[in-house]
């Protein structure tokens, strides 16, 4: 019918629009050098991360290494807003290889790691993404960088970020074999004998 024909139509435009609207926005971050342009860019692209429609055209345009690479950046709002983008979209298995091929762990353990007083938020989203990246990968995600930061991180005397590192031992320990001890534990008793129990798989 001619009413479905035009609504596919525009559908069609639709998605090329949003495709150019990505393009563009990428090649105005490639070239401009106001440090406020970059990170209002950024911001943008973070808000697309939220829709999987989106995740083709991401692909297609080097926008999931353009978040990686925001991980090294000097400034702390490309910084949140490149570890939120991440968050956002790493659930998807492709993305999640990317970031993979692109050292986005080591990156993440090594910001984590140098910046121990980086504000509770950016830690927060960090452990998060390792709990997506879990389900995504579980043995690229269960490495020694990342499991003895979690090991550390259940100590730690902010609430939250303990809780959210407890979360990750959880999943975590059920893949790994080196934990099977731990299983019939209570779990008052976790928080007082996780450290050095993660290891990663062989």
């Amino acid at each position: 019918p001619k009413k479905l024909y035009n609504r596919q139509s525009s559908n069609k435009q639709n998605k090329l629009k949003r495709f150019e609207y990505l393009q563009a926005l990428v090649n105005e971050f490639q070239q401009t050098k106001d440090e406020a342009n970059k990170e209002e860019i950024v911001c943008h692209l973070a808000n697309f991360a939220y829709d999987p429609i989106n995740y083709d055209w991401f692909r297609q345009l080097n926008i999931i290494e353009l978040f990686v690479d925001m991980i090294t950046e000097s400034s702390p709002k490309l910084i949140e807003f490149g570890l939120a983008a991440i968050s956002n979209c790493c659930l998807d298995k492709l993305n999640a290889k990317i970031i993979f091929e692109n050292e986005g762990v080591e990156q993440l353990c090594k910001f984590y790691n140098e910046n121990e007083n980086a504000n509770e938020n950016n830690k927060l989203v960090i452990l998060t993404i390792f709990y997506f990246l879990y389900f995504a990968d579980q043995k690229k995600i269960l490495v020694d960088l990342v499991l003895n930061l979690i090991n550390n991180e259940i100590n730690s005397t902010n609430i939250r970020i303990s809780n959210m590192a407890r979360i990750c031992y959880e999943i975590f320990r059920d893949c790994s074999h080196n934990l099977s001890q731990l299983k019939s534990q209570p779990q008052s008793q976790l928080k007082s004998q996780p450290q050095s129990q993660l290891k990663s798989q062989p």
